[in-house]
């Protein structure tokens, strides 16, 4: 189920970080630009809007849309990822590169850019399903091909 793909790719993320090096400095300047883009915000819209898109395909889940929430709130939270995600950019980024990240997204066109981000962000995913789902019949064979080159590969 994708809700549970959604989860999988934060906690490998946090998972990541674990261990991480970064210093005292860039990873408080990680805090300030996580906190510049409002990434408590984006994160728990783009985990709703995901939430709602998989509920959306499969109906039967509505019931537990709460208890999958809730979920979500206790293992991929902002609060509970947060100094995960400030090491793992604190240890892809400079100090320098951090400052100027912060002062983007104080622009104008870098507020404006926070604000589209979890909408761009779903309709790609959108575009990415509808290609997928257009392209389906290509992998059915391209999957039924394969298996059959295994089974003959089997049966030396």
């Amino acid at each position: 189920m994708r809700i549970f793909k959604t989860a999988t790719a934060i906690a490998i993320i946090s998972v990541a970080c674990n261990g991480a090096l970064a210093d005292s400095t860039t990873t408080q300047l990680a805090e300030t630009m996580m906190d510049s883009v409002n990434m408590e915000q984006v994160l728990d819209q783009v985990i709703g809007q995901t939430l709602e898109a998989q509920l959306n395909q499969n109906p039967a889940m509505q019931p537990y849309k709460e208890v999958i929430r809730q979920f979500f709130a206790r293992h991929i939270g902002y609060q509970v990822v947060r100094p995960e995600l400030a090491a793992l950019y604190g240890d892809a980024y400079t100090a320098d590169e951090l400052r100027e990240i912060i002062a983007f997204y104080q622009t104008p066109t870098g507020k404006r850019t926070i604000l589209l981000m979890p909408e761009l962000m779903q309709k790609g995913m959108q575009l990415s399903q509808r290609h997928v789902q257009e392209n389906l019949p290509e992998l059915q064979s391209d999957i039924a091909r394969e298996a059959s080159r295994i089974q003959k590969l089997q049966a030396r």
